[in-house]
Order: C-alpha cells, then sequence, then structure tokens
C-alpha cells in the first residue's frame, strides 16, 4: 500500500514569503520569479534565474551597439555632403578621429575637400595637404566671415566636404550659423556632426547647446576612451545617463573611440603622416604597427556602424 506523506507547514511556504522588499502588504507581495514565471511560462532549473539576473544586467549596462541592426546606413551619393568633426575643447581627439575618417573615405575610393578650420591643432590640414588626390583648405570658421566663406565654398555644390573644426565650436555656430543654415537648405547639403565626448559634464551641455543652433544635423557622438580616467565607457555616465543620448540615439549613433597605442600615434603629430602609412614604416617594431593597425580598423568599424562607404549609384 502507498504511504501518503502527512502535509508540512513546508508546504504552505510561498515564493512570495522571501520576497525580501514586499511591494504590497503582507502576504501579499509576488517576487519578481513570479512575474517573471506568469509572464514566460513554466521554466526548469535555473532559466527563470537567470533570466532574471540578465535582465537586471541589462537594466544597468549601456551598449551602443545594441540597436545597429535596425540603424539605416547614411549614403554618401545620395546627396551633397558636409561632415564636420568638432569637440568642447581641443585635445579631445578630434583630428585623430578626423584623419581616420579620410583615410577611411579614401579606403573606399573617395576623395573630399578637406577643410582645417583649427587654428591651433592643424595636423589634419598639415597630414594631407600633399596628397594630390585631396583638396585641402585652411579655413578658420571662428567668425561670421569664417562661416560665410565655407557657405561659398558650399554654393560650388562640392559632392564632399569634410571640416575639421576648431575645438569650443558651439559659440561660433550659435552666433554666425545663419549662413550656414541658409547654405545647407539652399543648396540641399546633408549635415553630419561628429562630436568628440570626453567624460566632463561640460561636454555634454555643449553638445546639446550645438543641437540647439544647429538643429538639422545629423549627430553621431565619439566617445574618446582616452578622455576618461579607466579608459571604459562606464566612466562617460554624464552622458550615458543624459537625456540628450536617447534623443542623439533616435537619429543617430554614439561611436567609441578604443585606446590606442599612444607612442606610435602621437608621431602622425609630429610627422604629418597618415595612420595608415605609420603602419607600414619600418621605424617602428611590428608590435606598436599590429597595434595601432587594430586600432584603426576598429576605428573605422565605428564609423561603418553609420555610413555605407561603398554604396554606389547604379
Amino acid at each position: 500500500m502507498t504511504m501518503k506523506n502527512k502535509p508540512t507547514a513546508h508546504d504552505n511556504i510561498k515564493i512570495r514569503d522571501f520576497d525580501l522588499v514586499p511591494d504590497g502588504g503582507i502576504g501579499g507581495a509576488v517576487s519578481p520569479i513570479e512575474v517573471l514565471a506568469a509572464m514566460t511560462g513554466p521554466q526548469t532549473d535555473f532559466s527563470a534565474f537567470d533570466e532574471l539576473m540578465r535582465r537586471f544586467s541589462d537594466e544597468d549596462a549601456y551598449d551602443p551597439r545594441r540597436d545597429d541592426g535596425t540603424f539605416p546606413l547614411s549614403r554618401l551619393d545620395d546627396a551633397l555632403q558636409l561632415i564636420i568633426f568638432g569637440s568642447y575643447k581641443g585635445g579631445g581627439g578630434k583630428s585623430t578621429a578626423c584623419m581616420a575618417f579620410i583615410e577611411r573615405l579614401m579606403r573606399a575610393g573617395r576623395y573630399p575637400v578637406v577643410i582645417e578650420a583649427d587654428p591651433v591643432q592643424k595636423e589634419v590640414g598639415e597630414t594631407f595637404k600633399n596628397d594630390k588626390k585631396l583638396r585641402v583648405l585652411e579655413l578658420p570658421l571662428a567668425n561670421r566671415e569664417g562661416m560665410e566663406k565655407l557657405a561659398m565654398i558650399m554654393a560650388r555644390r562640392l559632392p564632399l566636404v569634410v571640416v575639421n573644426a576648431p575645438g569650443g565650436l558651439t559659440e561660433p555656430f550659435e552666433r554666425f550659423g545663419g549662413a550656414l543654415r541658409l547654405a545647407l537648405k539652399t543648396y540641399e547639403y546633408r549635415f553630419t556632426m561628429f562630436w568628440l565626448l570626453n567624460s566632463q559634464d561640460q561636454v555634454v551641455e555643449s553638445l546639446n547647446a550645438f543641437w540647439e543652433a544647429m538643429p538639422s544635423a545629423s549627430v553621431h557622438p565619439i566617445v574618446n576612451l582616452k578622455e576618461s580616467e579607466n579608459h571604459k565607457l562606464s566612466d562617460f555616465r554624464d552622458y550615458i545617463d543624459h537625456e540628450i543620448r536617447k534623443r542623439v540615439e533616435k537619429q543617430g549613433r554614439t561611436l567609441v573611440m578604443p585606446f590606442g597605442p599612444m607612442a606610435i600615434m602621437n608621431q602622425m603629430a609630429k610627422r604629418h603622416i597618415p595612420f595608415g602609412t605609420l603602419c607600414h614604416d619600418d621605424a617602428y617594431d611590428i608590435l606598436a604597427k599590429a597595434e595601432l593597425h587594430t586600432w584603426l580598423t576598429s576605428m573605422w568599424k565605428e564609423f561603418d556602424r553609420v555610413i555605407d562607404f561603398e554604396a554606389r549609384v547604379s
């Protein structure tokens, strides 16, 4: 004869009895695991627990690439292009990012007009001025005259213009951006801004001020890991937790500039040699060149997240 076990006090224990932070009265609390089970159906082993922990982790983690699969890439041949690299201050990696971008364009067989607008750090202009496939101009943008000259260049309907802007470009856009706004509309240029971020909250506010002055711009912030204490994305909470990030990622992407081999990268500024050339320079050891190549290809992949460089009009 089969013996039936007598019920014990333990048989009446519910998961909610172990809810450490009840969201109702005594005995009325519902644990997250019970809610999860109701949503997903019965689960075995630790699957419910693992799913719950994953959700908790997702709430704290920020992945700028999470929705890349649904982001529509911009093309370079379906509109005239004005692409500017700007920042809140100098020395934040703006020129470095701009040079990597120009090299990515050239790798795809595209040769822009390059405007060196930074009166202090002229690495971009100095590096590419002798390349016969490019046209390199020096044009300060810190005043009304500079903005008007940029508008005059756009009046020539040049297909691809890349500008290395001076640090602290917000004020000129606010004060003298009228001519540029008119040129963008009149000549139907697509305006893309890559804005370099460090981990200071002022940089986020400067991005907000720029966007108010130039609301038609497609904005892609670039988080420069070198410009933070631990060289980690989590150092940039002022941006990650700011409302402007949500606005950015409705129309663009947050790019990440990896931390690179500074010893060899600094030679670009001293010798005015493109990164791609430095990767094959026998003056440096093979390890340093390999590290630079890894950094450069990683940076190119970040730009590939927002632009289809290879697309051509059929």
